[in-house]
């Protein structure tokens, strides 16, 4: 799968304006992203695995049937605010 550098940036953004002490969940980052295009599930939560993997933010997804079965966006880490 491509990594979306838009989408990348939608999903930091998200998080960094949630307001929840514990990160933003999937039902608010999915509807925030979705102000900025057409991004599906997957996409999005292949988008929080790899900034997962960057060390960006503290989420993960957890996968059923080559299919997100839940994301959990998380928060931003020390390194996610200054990228």
């Amino acid at each position: 799968m491509k990594l979306d550098h838009d989408l990348v940036r939608y999903v930091l953004l998200g998080m960094e304006e949630s307001e929840n002490i514990k990160g933003i969940c999937e039902k608010d980052l999915l509807e925030y992203v979705a102000k900025y295009g057409d991004y599906s599930r997957e996409n999005v939560a292949y988008t929080v695995e790899k900034l997962n993997e960057a060390k960006f933010i503290t989420g993960n997804v957890k996968w059923a049937s080559n299919s997100p079965m839940i994301i959990f966006p998380g928060n931003l880490t020390y390194e996610g605010h200054f990228r």
